[in-house]
């Protein structure tokens, strides 16, 4: 999908939503390229300066554009050579600035002549090839259009894209701005000589302060709504208000983000609903999903249904749960991780057969290929692994919410699974129990009060817990008396270190950090512990997983290294992370008045 975000006017955030969202799907592990189309007013390689140097020096998009001028039609530029890549800790996305920040690039803006390049060069067949190798080479494309009514917004709001975000204030003249030129474009697309269906459209309320004047805020919600309901009603059902998305999607004004180019969803996290994070999160997963899923929006109302135990103790939506098929074959089960990745026991693999998922419970049946396997690198003897899907998982599948407590945590909680059909049985069957024990090479064990007990069919089915509201583990193991195994993701998550399973779960932020004081926290460690070896040396007392600690050589700071730091102990990977981080560094700085101000923030 190709996603070009679009201001009327300047001011609105339009920039800093593009660059906060490229990361959050980089880091959801989606191959993303941004594009900066804004040749006017370049910004884009500013909110990435800090990771990678040297950006504002790097050929891009106008320099691509100057060449494919001066060479023959038959020999246009190769793209790849103005693009740089760019890490994001361990992921990584990529870049096209406007081109080379120098004395001579207003001179080279305005040399541009947008008539003659489309007129005498063909420059509509280009972008229409540079679009196609884009979609072959991305999940997604980003673009940063100009504001207003420019040659190049023709381009990137007519050409180019899928999908339209236009990022707007609760102001008139941006509100009727938008509308026009999205009307304009819509109608443009009509005109190509190329086929293209109407481009979607999500409307992002930005800079918006919900917490004073009530009144107010109800009003432009409402004009909003009303406003922009033609293009709402291209994608989104009629049970759900137009209100609603822009309630759910609206940017939060934080003032602290209003100073710089900051990366808020590092900085921040994503787990508080308050949040800047938030809000940038929920508008990813709905490009990601190309506006197919709106669980985070307006979530489904379940069926009614008799009030059984098993009904009680069960997701209200299960369609993430999947059967694995080896040579066509019904083999066990998985469940999904992201639109991506699955997990299943490492067994299903034992006779290198070829494999393939099928979201059954979904009411999808056409399977999917499996195309790696992604294992353990010392394996235990019962482990678990990662399938990896030739095409994303279809937005109609619900993503499940995923739990990390400790083995011994679990024992005495309820739990709840769904076995495969087999022998016969076309439907499967749901089993639900009490978790009574914690075993070795952090399994448990299952026992069943439910008619049916765990078999042979629940071999890779998940492990739901009712107090977590979240899957916990993976059955791995059945026994006669119907009791099973299962494997904690608690422990998943340490024999694949690499997939950075628990950056999926969406864990309550454990500290009473805001994001002045979480800057505050990043900052002062990056000041005292800025050499590896002392990092290294303090994570190791507060008992932060080895095989989990950001790489220096990853990041361009030590701020960003102690950000990711910190952004990881926000989302649980150690009990009591900050406080223990904090108290940490404090023993060796004790009077630093800004650790001191977070001790006492953190109570």
């Amino acid at each position: 999908m190709i996603a070009t975000f679009y201001s009327f006017k300047g001011g609105t955030g339009r920039t800093m939503a593009l660059a906060n969202i490229a990361v959050l799907l980089a880091k959801a592990g989606r191959r993303v390229l941004v594009v900066d189309f804004d040749l006017e007013a370049p910004g884009v390689w500013r909110y990435f300066a800090d990771i990678h140097a040297g950006l504002d020096s790097r050929p891009g998009l106008l320099d691509m554009l100057h060449d494919r001028v001066r060479r023959p039609r038959s020999e246009p530029p190769d793209w790849h050579d103005y693009v740089t890549r760019i890490r994001i800790g361990a992921e990584s996305l990529t870049l096209m600035t406007t081109g080379r920040q120098d004395t001579g690039y207003p001179a080279r803006v305005l040399a541009f002549d947008w008539p003659a390049f489309f007129d005498l060069h063909g420059g509509g067949q280009y972008f229409e090839q540079l679009r196609a190798d884009w979609l072959t080479e991305f999940d997604v494309v980003l673009v940063d259009s100009r504001t207003g009514i420019t040659d190049i917004g023709g381009v990137c709001l007519i050409a180019l894209p899928d999908l339209i975000v236009p990022v707007f204030v609760a102001n008139r003249q941006n509100v009727d701005g938008v509308v026009d030129v999205l009307r304009r474009a819509q109608a443009g697309r009509q005109a190509l000589a190329y086929d293209r269906p109407p481009a979607l459209v999500l409307p992002l309320l930005s800079r918006f302060d919900s917490r004073t004047e009530l009144e107010f805020v109800n009003e432009w919600l409402s004009i909003a709504a009303q406003r922009f309901g033609e293009f709402y009603a291209d994608w989104l059902p009629r049970r759900v208000d137009a209100r609603v998305v822009l309630e759910r999607t609206k940017l939060p004004y934080v003032a602290y983000f209003g100073f710089g180019e900051k990366l808020a969803v590092l900085l921040q996290g994503v787990t508080d609903p308050d949040s800047l994070g938030y809000a940038l999160d929920t508008v990813a997963h709905l490009i990601d999903t190309r506006l197919q899923d709106l669980s985070r929006i307006a979530p489904a109302k379940p069926p009614a249904v008799v009030p059984t135990a098993t009904a009680q103790l069960g997701p209200s939506n299960d369609s993430w749960i999947a059967t694995v098929l080896a040579n066509g074959e019904v083999r066990g089960a998985a469940f999904a991780l992201d639109r991506n990745r699955l997990l299943t026991p490492g067994y299903m693999e034992r006779d290198g057969s070829r494999l393939q998922v099928r979201f059954d419970k979904a009411g999808i049946g056409e399977p999917i290929e499996v195309v790696e396997v992604r294992r353990p690198e010392a394996a235990d003897q019962v482990d678990a692994v990662v399938l990896i899907l030739a095409e994303p998982i279809p937005g109609s599948v619900r993503l499940p919410r995923l739990g990390f407590p400790e083995p011994g945590d679990l024992v005495g909680h309820r739990w709840w699974s769904f076995g495969m059909p087999e022998h016969g049985d076309r439907f499967g069957m749901a089993a639900y129990g009490t978790i009574v024990a914690t075993l070795t090479s952090g399994l448990v064990q299952v026992d069943p009060s439910s008619k049916r007990g765990i078999n042979h069919a629940f071999g890779g089915a998940p492990l739901w817990s009712p107090e977590h509201d979240a899957v916990v583990g993976i059955i791995v193991g059945a026994r006669k008396e119907g009791d099973g195994v299962a494997l904690t993701l608690h422990h998943v998550d340490r024999q694949l270190p690499n997939e950075r399973l628990r950056r999926l779960a969406d864990p309550a932020r454990q500290t009473g950090l805001g994001p002045h004081e979480t800057q505050t926290l990043v900052t002062a460690l990056a000041d005292l512990v800025p050499h590896p070896a002392a990092a290294h040396h303090i994570l190791d007392d507060i008992d932060y997983p080895p095989g989990r600690v950001p790489s220096f050589t990853a990041f361009a700071t030590p701020e960003l290294f102690w950000a990711a730091v910190v952004t990881e102990l926000e989302n649980g990977i150690i009990s009591d992370g900050v406080p223990r981080l904090v108290r940490a560094v404090l023993q060796s700085y004790p009077f630093n008045s800004a650790l001191q101000r977070i001790r006492e923030a953190l109570g």
